[in-house]
């Protein structure tokens, strides 16, 4: 009998059919259990099977079995797959098997009366793959878990329906929502005359999804997408309504701010085989407003068009909800005033000639206020047109000139073009520094978060891309004059009498500075590289001098006097990590005079290098006493407490001025020495107490006023000696002191508080203690029988 019912389903679909093995079945309805059921397509299209299923059940009427013939009247599919073929002339494999049904004269599916007629029989799919194929090529798209059903409904009307989800074969999608079919067909003499009428719905698609459906990859707008299309007429000659809609659309990075709903509905008359589409007609409501776009155009390449897109009465805080949902930074509070209206077009009317774009509109009444950036931007009307790119031709939106008055002797001017690829926009003329960063941050750009005033003037490009969500590029220049900063970190503004910033694609840099800062005045320069965040690691290079650096001027503009002096920049509650700890510098840094309470240095100099909060002061040259100093110093601010080390030499350090930076002239004559040292904590007297090290001296030609070892100051030749520091004192080790014609050996400590424990030993085993303090020292012969002294007069 496989025979027999193969033929019986042949002639009902009028395709070959194929089954492997058949299987009787009684109950609940007599038919057969067809195994590895195959139905072949037209050669045209290619070798591939149009349905290929494991399982189908093929249910038989019962009256044609009382007539004793076979006639199914229901085949269930179970997991099939279907193939759906598009060749090069733009036919599909399935055009064939309707027009067959159209000239096949068979019952309807649900016939009543008992006729010789074969009854087109209820086909049914669970859990189906439709597959899409170009040629001989297999599309990624597909539609799985389908549900479909196709019978006859009267005498010339044939009936379908589908659900399904679409996906793509090279990715994981599981969000593309739902997509479901319905409609009908009628019986006609050509295809292209066949009476139709479809209704498509696609609900609950996450639009990230979809994008990637659509073009491989998530283009990163996020809401839920639903479509519904109504199709009516002819293959030959259709009518399209269409109603698209975004619930909660947004940019995938952006929080929505409130619901919003974008919708748009269009209806239009499509011709399939000219693939012409006319009477285009959308509109999309935006508050009182709308913005719509009617003409026709061909679906072919190249493509000829008449379309024009016009804007009425749509109000702008429409498009600044938009705005906020597809642009960072945008204040949360940004309400914007003003009416939109405008029309432009394009017009190609014919394939491969010139493309025409033409028209214009204003924004009027327009005004932009924010109270978190404290900006209120006010303009009677915003023009723009529509001109020509002159290098490619292709279209673009020209804005302004746009005058906006930001407190500078004259508006600053602003134009803007919009093009397919990317914008650009410029901005000229003289502002001040307040009202030029909060329009900047009003609008969204990225700006740095300071406070200052002052009249600048610039020359600025902003440019950037549509796609990939790229930060705009600002390029161009600055020039500052007068202005004062409010750094929070100081309890006084930064003057800043003049700079220059030039901003490139690939640097930013500041030249010819000049500020004034806890007395002194600082000129150099900055340069960093561009891009620069906390993914990207930037070292900033600099040369900076200042006249002059009193340190008790610079920790009075500190707000807290309490706080360790490296802290000058504050860190958050939530992140400990201060400003040095996320520095990458380096440069040089020097200054005609350094004024540390009582002691001044001159010509200090060095090339320093932050990194990782770590200081390095390397070559560190100073004039000191009379002296040049040389050294390399380090301090770590990763470490809690900060950690500190340093070497260095002294030379020819006149011993006089020690003394009066001291208060007490308890010493004159020249030395050199060099050093060791190191220390940790967060205030002074913490460094003191864990200062570690060693000091070597050697000191000639002097006098210890205080020190009197006979009726005279003790006048000395020659010092040496080599002073351990630990613990807030100085332990000396091995001291020689010559005097006239008496060596000393000198042993015992001093601490960082002034106070004397010495011994000065003669070879002869005599000698003096000395006590006290260095400006009052107590001196008592003494004998020191144990000492075995070897030294040399």
């Amino acid at each position: 009998m496989r025979t027999r019912i193969v033929s019986s389903i042949s002639m009902a679909v009028g395709r070959p059919v194929e089954v492997a093995t058949v299987n009787l079945r009684l109950l609940p309805q007599p038919g057969f259990d067809l195994e590895n059921f195959v139905m072949r397509d037209d050669p045209a299209f290619g070798a591939e099977p149009v349905v290929r299923a494991q399982e189908v059940t093929a249910v038989l009427r019962f009256s044609s079995l009382l007539r004793g013939r076979l006639e199914v009247s229901r085949l269930n599919l179970a997991e099939p797959s279907l193939n759906l073929v598009r060749n090069a002339e733009g036919h599909w494999n399935l055009e064939s098997l309707l027009q067959r049904a159209a000239e096949t004269a068979v019952a309807p599916t649900g016939k009543t009366k008992d006729e010789a007629r074969f009854a087109f029989p209820y086909i049914e799919a669970s859990d189906a793959r439709i597959n899409f194929k170009f040629g001989h090529e297999k599309l990624p798209h597909a539609l799985t878990s389908a549900d479909f059903s196709l019978w006859q409904d009267s005498e010339n009307t044939w009936g379908m329906r589908m659900e399904a989800q679409p996906v793509r074969t090279d990715f994981n999608l599981s969000d593309t929502g739902t997509l479901k079919v319905s409609g009908s067909w009628q019986r006609s003499a050509s295809l292209r005359q066949t009476p139709l009428k479809f209704n498509l719905q696609w609900n609950s698609a996450q639009l990230g999804q979809m994008t990637k459906l659509a073009y491989g990859d998530d283009k990163g707008w996020r809401g839920s997408m639903a479509i519904s299309m109504a199709l009516t007429g002819t293959p030959a000659d259709l009518q399209v309504a269409t109603t698209a809609s975004v619930q909660d659309f947004r940019r995938y990075d952006i929080v929505s701010g409130g619901p919003l709903l974008l919708v748009v509905r269009c209806g239009a008359r499509y011709r399939p085989f000219d693939r012409f589409l006319s009477e285009v007609d959308c509109h999309s409501p935006v508050g009182e407003g709308e913005i719509a776009l009617k003409g026709e155009t061909t679906l072919y390449h190249p493509s000829t068009y008449d379309l024009a897109v016009s804007a009425r009465d749509v109000p702008v805080q429409g498009l600044v909800s938009l705005l906020r949902r597809v642009k960072g930074d945008v204040p949360k509070d940004l309400i914007a005033g003003g009416r939109l209206n405008g029309k432009i077009g394009v017009l190609r009317k014919e394939a491969g000639s010139e493309t025409r774009w033409q028209g214009e509109g204003n924004a009027t009444d327009f005004h932009l206020a924010s109270k978190s950036t404290k900006a209120d931007l006010s303009l009677e009307r915003i023009h723009f047109a529509v001109s020509e790119i002159a290098l490619d031709h292709s279209p673009a939106l020209d804005i302004g000139p746009i005058a906006i008055a930001m407190g500078g002797p004259a508006p600053i001017a602003i134009r803007a073009r919009l093009a397919r690829s990317g914008y650009n926009v410029q901005v000229q003329g003289n502002a001040q520094v307040r009202r030029l960063l909060q329009s900047a941050e009003t609008v969204g750009l990225p700006v740095a978060k300071i406070s200052a005033d002052g009249p600048v003037k610039v020359d600025l490009q902003i440019a950037g891309e549509w796609r990939g969500f790229a930060a705009p590029n600002i390029t161009g220049k600055a020039q500052l004059h007068a202005v004062h900063a409010d750094v929070a970190e100081f309890n006084q503004p930064v003057e800043i009498e003049a700079a220059n910033i030039v901003l490139s694609p690939e640097r930013t840099r500041v030249s010819n500075i000049t500020a004034l800062l806890a007395g002194g005045t600082w000129r150099g320069w900055l340069d960093a590289p561009r891009p620069c965040n906390r993914e990207i690691k930037c070292t900033v290079h600099f040369n900076l001098a200042a006249d002059k650096i009193d340190t008790a001027l610079l920790r009075q503009a500190a707000p807290g006097r309490e706080r360790a002096w490296y802290k000058f920049l504050p860190s958050s509650k939530k992140s400990p990590q201060t400003f040095l700890a996320s520095l990458h510098a380096s440069g040089k840094i020097a200054t005609g005079r350094l004024v540390i309470q009582r002691l001044t240095v001159n010509h200090v100099s060095t090339d320093a290098v932050i990194e990782e909060g770590v200081l390095n002061l390397y070559n560190l040259q100073a004039e000191l006493m009379g002296s040049v100093h040389h050294g390399n110093w380090t301090a770590d601010f990763s470490k809690q407490p900060a950690a500190y080390s340093g070497s260095g030499t002294f030379d020819e350090v006149d011993l006089e001025q020690l003394s009066t930076s001291m208060r007490t002239d308890w010493i004159t004559g020249t030395a050199g020495a060099s050093y060791e040292v190191k220390a940790t904590g967060t205030s002074l007297a913490d460094l003191l107490q864990s200062a570690t090290g060693a000091l070597t001296v050697e000191a000639r030609e002097g006098t210890l006023p205080y020190l009197m070892l006979t009726n005279m100051p003790l006048a000395f030749e020659r010092f040496t000696g080599k002073f351990l520091l630990n613990g807030g004192k100085l332990e000396i080790g091995d001291g020689k002191l010559q005097s006239a014609d008496i060596t000393y050996q000198v042993v015992g400590s001093a601490s960082l508080a002034n106070q004397l424990d010495l011994r000065l030993i003669r070879n002869t085993g005599r000698g003096f203690t000395v006590t006290g303090s260095v400006s009052a020292p107590r001196v008592e012969p003494a004998l020191f029988p144990e000492t075995q002294a070897a030294l040399k007069p």
